[in-house]
């Protein structure tokens, strides 16, 4: 690692330990929304969106989705700002002025204490759990940024966690990044394409059963017809003209 790399890496790891504050669900757990999140999944479990049905199960309620825990206090699509903030926006500028200006969500693991009820109102408290040293990945050259966040509503009662995790990455750095076009292999020229053709053709030809080498030069470029195919023909013919003779 070059002290350049080491002296990025001190500052990412001073974010580690770091709370990014308290969000808040912009709505309660609601039907509408779950009914969105189902049929997208095509989940069609009744307990979701029929209260009868609901009523009759061992939750006596509609309930949401377990796995939707993370959309009741998402941000959306907010811009981050560009000073300011959380640690967490501060850490992801860093990590954008480093170069690393690409993302992609990689692990995401989520606990639960309890099922959601309509009008369950959320928020949450997330910590910056880890940053990678500098990685190579198929994506590029990155950092892997490790949050954890409690989910509680907004009366305190703890109902699940997460740990999620993202990578941060410099575009155009990947195992799999497109070749140049020096690296690219070079398509064969149309002569040597022709005369491939030919001596496949001439090939064929010799292992039929044409009796001299003019007949074969002769023939159609198309592939010869099976050996036997060909043997068979004139045995038919003679055995024809045999029969008509001895009539």
């Amino acid at each position: 690692m070059t002290t350049e790399t080491d002296e990025l890496l001190a500052k990412l790891r001073a974010f580690e330990g770091l709370e990014t504050g308290i969000e808040v669900g912009a709505d309660e757990v609601n039907q509408p929304m779950i009914r969105h999140w189902v049929e997208a999944m095509g989940d069609a479990n009744p307990v979701y969106v029929d209260a009868d049905a609901a009523a009759r199960s061992v939750h006596g309620q509609v309930i949401a989705p377990a796995v939707m825990l993370q959309a009741w206090v998402m941000r959306g699509l907010q811009a981050r700002p560009e000073t300011g903030g959380s640690p967490r926006d501060e850490l992801l500028r860093l990590l954008d002025g480093a170069g690393f200006s690409s993302v992609v969500a990689t692990n995401c693991e989520q606990e639960y204490d309890r099922m959601l009820h309509l009008g369950d109102h959320l928020r949450t408290r997330t910590v910056i759990d880890s940053i990678s040293e500098e990685k190579q990945t198929g994506l590029g050259l990155g950092h892997f940024v490790t949050t954890r966040v409690e989910y509680e509503t907004t009366d305190g009662e703890p109902v699940g966690r997460m740990l999620f995790r993202i990578l941060k990455f410099k575009p155009g750095t990947g195992r799999t990044a497109p070749a140049t076009p020096a690296d690219r292999p070079r398509r064969p020229s149309p002569t040597t394409t022709r005369s491939s053709s030919r001596a496949r053709r001439t090939t064929a030809c010799s292992s039929s059963s044409a009796p001299t080498a003019g007949s074969c030069a002769t023939r159609p470029s198309r592939a010869a017809p099976p050996a036997a195919a060909t043997s068979g023909t004139p045995r038919r013919r003679a055995d024809a003209e045999a029969s008509t003779a001895s009539s």
